[in-house]
């Protein structure tokens, strides 16, 4: 007799309390349905709220993001185990793990609408990174990956207030 075994992804789609707030102010907005986040302070700090649910470094995830402050040259950044993908206000992006492992900012105009969605596929250490459905990049950690948290994180100009929002947050584990 033979045995088969199929496997099936595990899709999650977020709510309000699937998130902690590691630093600044996060609230929903009503009308808009987005989780908006505020922060203001010291040069290099940043605002960050966490998916509380650990991921393991297999898995595609979605989010759609947008800048709502004028502090372009400060980045957005969707960060995946291990690193992050990093979008500022001037249509330019780049992969981070540490400062001896990270790319160049990429002028890139899929960043050109207001709203951005960003796909994020990570294969353990290859992370390969969708803006609006085009691929932008890829990138390969230096260090393998631990299963961990999620998050979406901002900095402001210092002492100015930065300010992102976003939406739609899914996640699909294989």
């Amino acid at each position: 007799k033979e045995k088969v075994e199929k496997i099936f992804p595990l899709i999650v789609k977020s709510k309000l309390y699937d998130w902690e707030i590691i630093n600044g102010n996060w609230y929903v907005n009503k009308d808009t349905k987005r989780t908006i986040g505020k922060f203001e302070g010291k040069e290099g700090e940043r605002g960050q709220i966490a998916y509380k649910f650990s991921t393991k470094p297999s898995y595609k995830m979605d989010v759609i993001v947008e800048r709502l402050s004028a502090d372009a040259m400060k980045y957005i950044e969707v960060n995946f185990l291990g690193g992050k993908f990093c979008i500022n206000g001037m249509n330019q992006w780049y992969f981070y793990e540490s400062s001896g492992n990270r790319t160049e900012p990429i002028m890139d105009y899929s960043f050109k609408d207001k709203e951005k969605k960003v796909s994020i596929v990570q294969e353990n250490r290859k992370i390969t990174a969708y803006v609006n459905n085009q691929k932008v990049g890829e990138f390969t950690l230096a260090n393998e990956p631990k299963e961990g948290k999620l998050s979406i994180s901002f900095t402001a100009e210092k002492y100015q207030e930065g300010k992102i929002a976003f939406r739609d947050f899914n996640l699909v584990q294989k």
